[in-house]
């Protein structure tokens, strides 16, 4: 709740009144890698990692203002909700995500009616991985805050049509402590980088 409130104070700061908004979708791949500390009853510990593949496909919304009469810089705050699949080792899992981003927006080249563009930003938000199967006796699932740094690029068509294509770079992923197997243990979820391609249209 903290967050949202923050993410309400910097639009209201950075962005004022007069705001354009935008909806839109998108898919995310990634390689990340599931890192499992392990704590028995007697004190042993044991370290796991687990490589996966991942797919999300999301659904996006926020709002974007530039700040020069030439609209060539500007920044954006959006909130996005994920749904997918991942593959760990030999296991399956379903990956939710809810996440906030603030983005600073560069359009360097504008055209008729194509404009390109780069923008680059940090995201926040919180990652569930959710299934009934186990790895090496472990459940796969998760709970896990994650951060990132965004950079991306950018084709705008007709002043509406928005093409995205970004790269979000972990910076620390903070882990939970489940039991599993009367063991505390520790998921580390999404440690890769990941891509993202996504479309926003700008009403």
């Amino acid at each position: 709740m903290r967050f949202v409130l923050l993410i309400f104070v910097i639009v209201g700061a950075l962005f004022g009144t007069n705001l354009n908004y935008f909806a839109g979708a998108g898919i995310t791949f990634s390689s990340p890698t599931l890192q499992i500390e392990a704590r028995g009853k007697n004190g042993s510990k044991q370290e796991l990692e687990m490589n996966s593949k991942s797919y999300v496909l999301s659904l996006n919304g926020g709002v974007q203002q530039y700040w020069d009469r030439e609209e060539y810089v500007g920044g954006r705050a959006m909130g996005e909700f994920g749904i997918g699949g991942a593959s760990v080792d030999s296991g399956i899992a379903g990956v939710f995500s809810l996440s906030g981003a603030l983005d600073l927006l560069v359009d360097f080249l504008k055209q008729d009616s194509v404009n390109l563009g780069i923008f680059g930003g940090f995201e926040y938000g919180m990652t569930f991985l959710v299934s009934g199967t186990r790895v090496n006796g472990y459940a796969i699932k998760s709970e896990t805050y994650s951060a990132y740094w965004r950079v991306g690029a950018s084709v705008t068509f007709e002043r509406i049509h928005r093409l995205d294509l970004t790269y979000k770079a972990p910076i620390s992923p903070l882990a939970l402590p489940t039991e599993v197997l009367a063991e505390e243990t520790r998921h580390q979820v999404y440690s890769g980088g990941q891509f993202s391609l996504g479309y926003k249209l700008l009403f």
